[in-house]
């Protein structure tokens, strides 16, 4: 049973049914040209109902998308009228009425909401019998439902798979800082999907060498995993005249960080590109690490993904820029190194190299993340890739040199990326170097383990600092020796010394200073918590301090019998 109006389209107009009760007829008082419901569309990531509609303005054709809601308040008439469209107060409700008559005849021809989405990544969607089924959002819903993507990034695939398959094996397979970061932009999605239960959040892979040493050129590639590589937008004109703009996941530091961060919504599991990191707007980019990293509104999202779309997000970041990412944080928090894999090193061996890979890349791509995604599917989903991540999380953590934080550098970038070289290796038909990942992976730990304890270098920090000013040192020979310059307030006290200790270190000084001047130092140096810090110095022995404190009671002016708190600084050849 319908609704009850005497609102009609007739001839192209829209209007009502005028009874005459004499005559006995009905006559059409049309109002304006119809608005005609060209299609219905249900949101599939939250339920949300859009009517595509059109209507004749001048001889032209119209087109507008609206949530079905907007039918509901007259504000839907501004929406019209921006347009061309007819309608006014007096005849609004004869309008919606005309609508709702159309959507009744989709129902009784048994036509059903085209399903579409927003969003890229990972989703679970009911199936109707009373479970999920695991599908993946790219240029086509992968997984038991159809569904067209409606969203704003071009993740289209283009070209042939054949000719960027061959790209990768001639070019980039045996080239060490190519193949990682290929094999990190396509980590995102098998991180999109266990993301939410291993808790490693968003690594971050930033390219850091001079120019012309290929860092574009890798970010092309990434970008090629999921979509087109090509900077800001592009417009195109459909067959019906509507133009459609497409962004490209291959972005820029140019944004502001809540720009930045916003951007980032919704994506499960597509890999992010951010080129130039020269043109950031930002002064202190620590925030900014910490919320790419963690991803926005994690907490809403269950270890199975069953929840409504949040603002949060699971990707991988591949960056570059000719200097260091943590070098533009200025707050020196506990942790923030290990969410950041910085690579030092040329990307490519040659121009010709880098021109091959760039040309490849604009004209084929788009591939490689949906296919990933349907072997994960095809395979047991959550469970398969966990099964895979964790074998690599034990091998890796018995092999990598235990230097600090290299558990979590494990979990965060090395376990995650070989799993994923294993992954795409199937389901890609590539043979990628596995042993060749492993060993960059192994040596960039080695070479940069120490430098991700962020505390444990504020240790340099602070020597450099007391040799810098020694003036404003006592020094000891044996005996007391002042400073060549008079001070007015001692920093503290130098102690040279010649010791070998057990552990077959050097001891040649020791550093006595008072504790408000190191909490001068770290605080001017962005490090925020002494306490950390000094935990780290001690676990190094960089310190030597008493068991209940990090301190030790010591005469530091000279002539006094007066002791005070300070903290010994042991400094090695």
């Amino acid at each position: 049973m319908g609704i009850t109006t005497s609102a009609r389209i007739q001839n192209g107009y829209f209007g009502r049914l005028e009874y005459n009760t004499k005559a006995k007829t009905s006559k059409f008082i049309a109002f304006g040209k119809a608005v005609i419901v060209d299609d219905i569309c249900e949101d599939i990531e939250n339920g949300d109902v859009f009517l595509e509609l059109h209507f004749d303005y001048l001889g032209k054709c119209k087109k507008i998308k609206v949530l079905r809601d907007e039918i509901a308040d007259q504000a839907f008439l501004k929406t019209l009228a921006r347009k061309g469209g007819a309608g006014s107060k007096n005849n609004y409700q004869t309008l919606v009425d005309t609508i709702i008559l159309q959507e009744e005849d989709f129902e009784n021809n048994g036509y059903s909401a085209s399903p579409v989405y927003n969003n890229l990544g990972w989703i679970y969607l009911p199936n109707g019998n009373s479970d999920y089924d695991l599908c993946y959002r790219a240029n086509h819903l992968i997984g038991a439902q159809n569904a067209e993507y409606v969203g704003d990034y071009d993740v289209r695939e283009y070209g042939r798979y054949t000719e960027w398959k061959n790209l990768i094996e001639k070019q980039v397979v045996g080239s060490p800082v190519l193949e990682v970061t290929l094999i990190a932009s396509l980590a995102a999605v098998p991180n999109g999907i266990i993301s939410a239960q291993t808790g490693i959040g968003n690594p971050i892979i930033h390219l850091c060498y001079a120019s012309g040493k290929g860092k574009s050129t890798a970010l092309a590639l990434a970008a090629s995993t999921a979509g087109k590589p090509f900077d800001g937008e592009v417009k195109e004109i459909d067959v019906n005249g509507d133009t459609k703009i497409f962004k490209s996941i291959y972005q820029s530091w140019s944004s502001t960080d809540n720009a930045m961060v916003t951007a980032q919504a919704g994506n499960r599991g597509v890999v992010t590109v951010l080129n130039e990191l020269g043109k950031s707007l930002s002064p202190n980019m620590t925030r900014l690490i910490f919320d790419l990293s963690e991803g926005s509104d994690k907490n809403r999202l269950n270890k199975d993904l069953k929840s409504s779309i949040s603002e949060g997000f699971t990707t991988t970041f591949i960056s570059c820029g000719e200097s260091s990412l943590l070098d533009r944080c200025k707050s020196k928090y506990e942790g923030l190194a290990v969410r950041v894999m910085e690579i030092n090193k040329p990307v490519t061996d040659s121009a010709e190299q880098s021109r091959e890979i760039v040309k490849v890349c604009k004209n084929n791509g788009g591939f490689a993340a949906p296919m990933i995604a349907k072997y994960i599917i095809d395979n047991g989903g959550v469970d398969f890739v966990m099964d895979i991540y964790n074998r690599w999380v034990e091998t890796l953590q018995a092999e990598i040199i235990n230097t600090p934080s290299a558990e979590r550098f494990v979990e965060k970038f090395a376990a995650l990326f070989m799993a994923t070289a294993e992954i795409a290796t199937d389901a890609l038909g590539i043979e990628f170097d596995i042993e060749g990942i492993h060993d960059f992976l192994c040596r960039y730990d080695e070479e940069n383990g120490n430098a991700r304890d962020t505390s444990a270098s504020s240790y340099n920090i602070i020597i450099e600092k007391c040799h810098i000013n020694k003036k404003k040192f006592y020094v000891r020979h044996g005996k007391f020796t002042a400073t060549i310059e008079p001070i007015n307030e001692a920093w503290g006290r130098i102690t040279h010394k010649n010791k070998a200790l057990p552990d077959g270190r050097t001891l040649v000084e020791e550093i006595e200073i008072r504790p408000s001047i190191v909490e001068k130092i770290l605080s001017d140096n962005g490090f925020t918590n002494i306490k950390t810090c000094a935990e780290a110095w001690t676990n190094a022995g960089l310190i030597s301090r008493d068991k209940d404190r990090p301190t030790r009671t010591r005469k530091i002016e000279v002539n006094s019998e007066v002791t005070e708190d300070v903290y010994v600084f042991r400094v090695f050849a």
